[in-house]
């Protein structure tokens, strides 16, 4: 058995591998693709969403990095662009001990 850490982190990854096998993330990506101009202000709703429900960023990038990359792709917007401005403005929002 493991510690309740191990254990959450496990859960994390599966949750985001179930998404993307299961298309979840490409139905979210196109959905939030049909806000147009207003994505950026749900595209930050929905990190700091995710670093508020697992506790991390890099279980927050699991969870939503595939939705984030078809929505950048659906808008015309270089996907590493919307990743590396998702992953450096979220650590003011970090709800990890000792950050």
């Amino acid at each position: 058995m493991g510690s309740y850490r191990d254990n959450a982190i496990s859960a994390m990854l599966a949750i985001g591998t179930l998404t993307r096998f299961s298309g979840i993330d490409a139905t979210l990506g196109l959905a939030f693709a049909g806000a147009g101009v207003l994505y950026p202000f749900f595209g930050t709703l929905l990190g700091w969403l995710g670093v508020a429900l697992t506790g991390s960023d890099t279980a927050s990038n699991v969870l939503f990095g595939g939705l984030q990359k078809i929505t950048s792709e659906q808008l015309w917007i270089c996907p590493a662009l919307v990743e590396r401005h998702w992953v450096i403005r979220r650590p003011f929002f970090r709800t990890e001990p000792g950050l």
